[in-house]
Order: C-alpha cells, then sequence, then structure tokens
C-alpha cells in the first residue's frame, strides 16, 4: 500500500501531491505555526536565489514528491 497527501504549496498555493514525511515545508505562520508543505518548483527557486546569496540549498530529500510505500508511522 503506497501513500501520499495533496495540498497547496506555501508559496504559490497550487496543490500538489507529496510524502508528508520528507517534502520540505516552513511554519506558518512563522514561527511556531504548523508546517506547510512548499513544491518542487518553488523549491528549486528558492534553492537558486540561495545560491546566488552563497547559501546553503534547503535540502531535498529523495521520495519527497512521490508516493511512499508502506503506512507512516
Amino acid at each position: 500500500m503506497a501513500y501520499y497527501a495533496t495540498g497547496p504549496c506555501l508559496i504559490c498555493r497550487r496543490p500538489f501531491m507529496f510524502n508528508p514525511v520528507l517534502v520540505p515545508s516552513h511554519p506558518w505562520p512563522p514561527p511556531n505555526g504548523p508546517k506547510q508543505p512548499i513544491c518542487k518548483t518553488c523549491v528549486r527557486l528558492i534553492n537558486e536565489q540561495r545560491r546566488q546569496a552563497g547559501r546553503d540549498p534547503f535540502p531535498v530529500p529523495d521520495g519527497a514528491y512521490a508516493a511512499a510505500d508502506g503506512i507512516p508511522d
């Protein structure tokens, strides 16, 4: 059995599919709000801006935007 979540991206608000355990996310509202997922397109744009600014990119785990096998803990 596979699982995944769908929801709107925190940045662009477009709905997308993601692995809720692995997807890059950010608390909203900061600093203690619930974590909100960020889509692959927005993470790429953010990471490009971070690289240009000399900062490390946010990590994107393998499988963050795919269904996962099993049932999450």
